[in-house]
């Protein structure tokens, strides 16, 4: 919401690509989008990955990749 300019009459979109995955359970999300939405914001979501996880290929410190798999996703 602090992105966009307060009192403009442009049209405020918010694209959200997301797997699914909470990463801080401390945020309310639910409640930061409702608020957004009662601004005006149009929010469009777009989920991406599997229900089952799928297997991500990541690069430690020294350059060598390994896979790991993430968490069943919640939604």
């Amino acid at each position: 919401m602090q992105a966009f300019e307060k009192n403009n009459d442009n049209h405020k979109v918010l694209v959200l690509f997301t797997d699914g995955e909470d990463h801080d359970a401390d945020t309310d999300t639910l409640a930061a989008a409702k608020e957004a939405a009662q601004a005006g914001m149009h929010i469009f979501t777009i989920g991406v990955g599997t229900p089952a996880g799928e297997l991500l290929r990541v690069k430690d410190e020294q350059g060598n990749y390994s896979f790991i798999k993430t968490k069943r996703a919640t939604w």
